[in-house]
């Protein structure tokens, strides 16, 4: 048995791999809605401004946060937007490069570096949100990846924009609004259209939810998982004594 972690890696581990389809088996690492139904927003993380942005991931060069950073210059010295607060998430070894981008570019007003957080403070900040960004450049690895923020964000119901990758759209299908592969103000023009439109934000935020709750959360893939041990194993006694946290 092979556990694929999405469709382009099973599509891989049967060509590559020569494996037989039926003992390929995707499981996706997702949200537990159990979670994240009991968070709820708080309007001071927006810090003073109308409307708060959020990115939550890794900082490395393959990111794209050095592109969200550009994206967040063009909205304002370009839009003269001055009411968004952008949060961004995370750590990783691009970030005291990045931190010095935003002073270099002028912007720093408008973002706040958390570093990392405990994950109940996460999710104070996806509840406030009213936009969350994926900007994971296109390229030959991310158009296989699904990026696991994704998910985080629509299981808040929150509206996503990203580029328009292929593992991307699988994942996010109406859940997002998608830029133009790598162009920095396409994707800063999402971000605004998603802020002008309170409705569209939430039909598009409401679409991720529901693929959420129909596939896309821990409760689901957890029993894909303990239903491929089973086969696997094919003692249903055997299967029942894997450890809860599966």
């Amino acid at each position: 048995m092979s556990i694929a972690t999405n469709e382009s890696y099973r599509e891989i581990a049967i060509t590559r791999g020569k494996i037989k389809p039926q003992k390929v088996v995707v499981v996706q690492t997702c949200a537990d809605l159990r979670a994240v139904n009991g968070t709820h927003p708080k309007p001071e993380l927006k810090r003073g401004k109308r409307h708060l942005v959020v990115y939550v991931g890794v900082m490395e060069i393959q990111d794209g946060v050095r592109l969200l950073i550009e994206s967040i210059e063009y909205l304002v010295k370009q839009r003269g937007r001055s009411d968004i607060q952008f949060t961004l998430i995370g750590s990783g070894n691009e970030a005291p490069r990045l931190q010095a981008l935003v002073q270099e570019s002028l912007v720093q007003d408008f973002v706040h570096f958390t570093g990392l957080l405990p994950h109940e403070q996460v999710g104070s900040y996806l509840s406030a949100a009213d936009v969350c960004v994926a900007p994971d450049p296109v390229n030959a690895l991310n158009d296989k990846c699904t990026m696991i923020k994704n998910l985080e964000y629509m299981a808040y119901g929150k509206p996503v924009v990203s580029y328009d990758l292929k593992e991307g759209r699988r994942t996010l299908g109406n859940g997002a609004l998608y830029a133009r592969p790598n162009d920095p103000c396409d994707f800063g023009d999402k971000i605004e259209t998603l802020l002008e439109s309170e409705s569209l934000r939430t039909t598009v935020g409401e679409s991720g939810r529901k693929r959420v709750e129909q596939g896309l959360n821990w409760q689901v893939q957890s029993a894909k998982l303990v239903a491929a041990f089973d086969d696997l194993l094919g003692d249903e006694s055997r299967a029942s004594d894997l450890p809860d946290y599966i």
